[in-house]
């Protein structure tokens, strides 16, 4: 037979169930962040005390214990730095019991604020005395109900310019994708197009700052032709970033917005627009170059009253078309 300090120990199977006076409130299924109260009640049914009661309660992953709810009968059992004995290897004294006298032995847990959906978390109580050995309670289960929360003001998009926002240079396309919720986002999906009026960096994809092998054919690597699982799982509090760069087009129009959508979804999440992100192209007309010149269609020496012809070339170096030049 186990001692109390060898059950509850990870790995080793639940107590039989000897007493059956084990309440739990909910019993059924629980939340992140739900007090869940238990309270294991016995009677000496006897004609002598019972001796050196002794009650532990088990600890199961998901729950922790809530300070200064310890309490036998209506009488608080200290803490000691916040933690309960009632949840130690040698359980607690719980004194001695009188013959026909009822002792009820009670804390308070709280669901973790991070767990996995459907997660089950099994209550069990133990009792031992000195006339008895250790006697299991029923074992009471509860199903945790949680889930991931992609849609939240940390998932956004972001375009950024990596030098200067002008034709002919790179732009930098970032989706960051945080899991705000309680529970792991599975197959979670991140679509990013390249915007209009760019073209794609062959070879810049990346998940969480590492290279990935993506289709880049289409030079679409995260377009909604190529929806990508970017990763399997994404734990609570977990971020998520997905980037790429691209050139922005040349000649382009001065003031041309380059706009970034995107969209998220998972399996537990139904799928999202991300907010757009916008970068304004600043582009000129130049005819400041060797190119833009004058030209004059005559021999070195000429004659009073010869006609010379003079001519103008101009070449625009720039970046966006010229208008109304003279």
């Amino acid at each position: 037979m186990r001692t109390l300090t060898e059950v509850f120990a990870p790995g080793t199977p639940s107590l039989p169930e000897g007493l059956r006076t084990l309440v739990v409130s909910p019993d059924r299924s629980v939340e992140p962040g739900t007090t869940v109260r238990a309270t294991f009640a016995f009677y000496n049914f006897g004609g002598a005390a019972a001796t050196g009661l002794r009650v532990r309660f088990n600890l199961p992953d998901g729950l922790r214990y809530v300070p200064g709810s310890a309490r036998v009968d209506d009488r608080a059992l200290d803490d000691a730095r916040g933690e309960t004995s009632l949840l130690a290897p040698n359980g607690a004294d719980v004194g001695e019991v009188p013959p026909g006298v009822e002792r009820r032995i009670a804390l308070a847990y709280v669901v973790a604020p991070t767990i996995e959906n459907g997660a089950v978390l099994e209550l069990q109580a133990a009792l031992a005395s000195n006339e008895t050995e250790v006697i299991g309670s029923n074992l009471v289960r509860l199903t945790a109900v949680s889930a991931p929360q992609l849609e939240n003001p940390d998932t956004v998009a972001s375009l950024e310019a990596v030098r200067v926002a002008e034709p002919g240079e790179e732009i930098a396309a970032t989706a960051r994708v945080r899991n705000d919720g309680h529970a792991t986002a599975h197959d979670v999906l991140v679509v990013l197009p390249v915007p209009a009026h760019t073209t794609y960096v062959a070879g810049s994809a990346r998940i969480d700052g590492r290279e990935v092998v993506i289709d880049e054919r289409g030079g679409d690597p995260f377009g909604f032709g190529n929806a990508t699982v970017a990763t399997p799982a994404l734990a609570a509090g977990a971020t998520l970033v997905v980037e790429y760069r691209a050139r922005i087009n040349a000649p382009l129009d001065d003031n041309t917005r380059i706009v970034l959508g995107g969209a998220v979804a998972s399996s537990e999440t139904a799928e999202f627009e991300l907010a757009r992100a916008e970068l304004t192209v600043r582009s000129a007309s130049r005819f400041d170059t060797d190119a833009t010149r004058l030209a004059i269609d005559a021999p070195s020496e000429v004659e009073p009253g010869r006609r010379v012809r003079v001519g103008l070339i101009a070449e625009n170096a720039g970046t966006c078309a010229a208008d109304d030049v003279n």
